[in-house]
């Protein structure tokens, strides 16, 4: 990223306050261009498709995410880190199961994935 790894450290104090950061930001990210791309013109299996599109495209252009997101162990690294993957997760279901149980009810999806609580 073309700085130095103490200019890093100036405005966070540890390697977990940058991961949570970089998934902070990630997750902020996927909740505004989620909104933005999936028009409600769209049929369930576009909107499916945009919304993965969209995802794999910001990875495409910013594929240090990609290492922070899927590198190995980085669940067991502390509770902090777990919580907010967890909200990643949520993000991405919160724009998701709409989708899938649209799809379900105009019986172009299987129902075999049912309605998380």
């Amino acid at each position: 990223m073309q700085f130095s790894e103490s200019a890093v450290y100036r405005h966070f104090t540890s390697k977990e306050e940058i991961i949570i950061a970089l998934l902070e930001y990630l997750a902020r990210s996927m909740d505004e261009r989620y909104t933005d791309a999936i028009s409600s013109e769209l049929s369930p299996e576009e909107k499916f498709t945009t919304l993965f599109q969209n995802q794999f495209s910001f990875f495409k252009e910013n594929p240090h995410f990609v290492v922070a997101v899927f590198s190995d162990g980085l669940m067991e690294e502390s509770q902090r880190i777990n919580e907010t993957i967890l909200n990643i997760m949520a993000v991405k279901m919160k724009h998701l199961m709409p989708i899938i149980l649209e799809g379900q009810h105009q019986k172009v999806f299987t129902n075999s994935i049912t309605q998380m609580s």
